[in-house]
């Protein structure tokens, strides 16, 4: 957000600031102090909690990356968990006979599903396994009409 962006808000909320009141604060020399009515104005635009704001910037991005890391790590479970179970789903397809798919189509998708499910924490091999997906099941689609 620009320093006039910024201004705005804190003057719409009931709080008049100038932009360079706002370049002040932050790049200062000396920086400029904030009022507590200011840190709440400041709490109030951003959506947060005082407490944040009043934090070192270090600690604050510190924490920002474990919380997106431990979000990183959650989806990935979720996506090996997903990619193990359309693996298990796919087989049983095969196995029914639901669809008369080729025997090669059939490898090379068991082989996209299994660099798949071999990869487990290597995003990059899961996400271009996922990628050749929508073309096993057109081909799959194309064979069952």
């Amino acid at each position: 957000m620009s320093y006039a962006g910024l201004a705005k808000r804190m003057t719409d909320i009931g709080m008049p600031m100038q932009k360079t009141t706002i370049f002040k604060i932050e790049e200062g020399d000396p920086p400029r102090s904030v009022s507590i009515d200011e840190l709440i104005g400041f709490a109030t635009v951003f959506d947060m909690d005082v407490a944040p704001l009043l934090l070192p910037i270090e600690l604050v991005n510190e924490r920002r990356a474990t919380e997106a890391l431990a979000a990183a790590r959650k989806t990935a479970r979720e996506i090996t968990r997903a990619v193990l179970d359309l693996h298990a789903q796919w087989q049983r397809v095969t196995e029914l006979g639901a669809y008369r798919i080729p025997t090669q189509q059939r490898h090379t998708f068991g082989a996209y599903l299994g660099e798949a499910c071999d990869a487990e924490s290597v995003p990059e091999k899961i996400a271009e396994a996922l990628r050749k997906l929508p073309n096993a099941f057109a081909a799959a689609d194309r064979e069952a009409r």
